[in-house]
């Protein structure tokens, strides 16, 4: 479906979904912990990086989270949720 839209010349396989993929969740989980610990960040999370908040990270989290999710049904060929799931957390953790 997406790569038909973008018209992407590229083939639908699983390795151009999960690649795509990846860089999605990486960088909404960025965009969203910047954005939440500006607005909401007041925990410190580290003390090495003064600037990273508990808040910020949990916004990440989520990002991440909701990417995977959003990704597993715009490539048409859903998983379980749950797995999308998973998946976002560990992209954000890793």
């Amino acid at each position: 479906k997406v790569c038909e839209i973008l018209r992407w010349p590229l083939e639908p396989t699983v390795g151009v979904f999960a690649t795509a993929s990846c860089a999605v969740c990486i960088i909404m989980a960025d965009t969203c912990a910047y954005l939440g610990g500006r607005k909401w960040g007041r925990t410190p999370l580290i003390l090495v990086s003064p600037g990273k908040t508990v808040e910020g990270m949990y916004c990440g989290l989520a990002g991440s989270v909701f990417a995977a999710v959003f990704c597993n049904f715009a490539w048409g060929c859903p998983a379980h949720p749950g797995m999308a799931v998973l998946v976002g957390v560990v992209i954000f953790c890793n």
